[in-house]
């Protein structure tokens, strides 16, 4: 048997998409209040497949270089975030799943980050998956 836990995070934040046919409506800057939900699979130790307080703390970094930011342009910056030099949600997903990679590498338990999902809004979403 496969057990999942999901926790769902939420941010907003403000981008434009680059390289849009010519006045497309994302070309222009706009907001959404995304919502990140991250799957972790993994056995029972106690009951738990991971303690949520010890998630929320280590994932509370990274949901806070994003939210009330402008995408485009923290992606200025080196490593993972440049990725965000195009901010669509499927982007946004990549990113946070490569951001997020130590979750697995950390010994809290014989659980692993199994699927990162990006909501831009109720009817768009993006999935990464390692």
């Amino acid at each position: 048997m496969k057990l999942y836990l999901t926790r769902r995070y939420t941010f907003e934040a403000a981008h434009r998409l680059i390289g849009m046919r010519d006045r497309h409506r994302c070309s222009r800057p706009h907001g959404h209040n995304y919502a990140v939900e991250l799957t972790i699979a993994g056995p029972l130790l106690n009951g738990l497949i991971i303690d949520v307080g010890d998630l929320d703390v280590s994932v509370a970094p990274v949901i806070a270089r994003l939210d009330h930011n402008d995408l485009n342009e923290i992606a200025k910056g080196d490593g993972p975030i440049s990725i965000l030099a195009q901010p669509s949600v499927e982007n946004i997903a990549r990113y946070l799943l490569e951001a997020l990679g130590f979750l697995s590498a950390k010994s809290m338990g014989a659980w692993k980050l199994h699927r990162v999902r990006v909501y831009e809004n109720a009817s768009i979403w993006a999935d990464a998956v390692p």
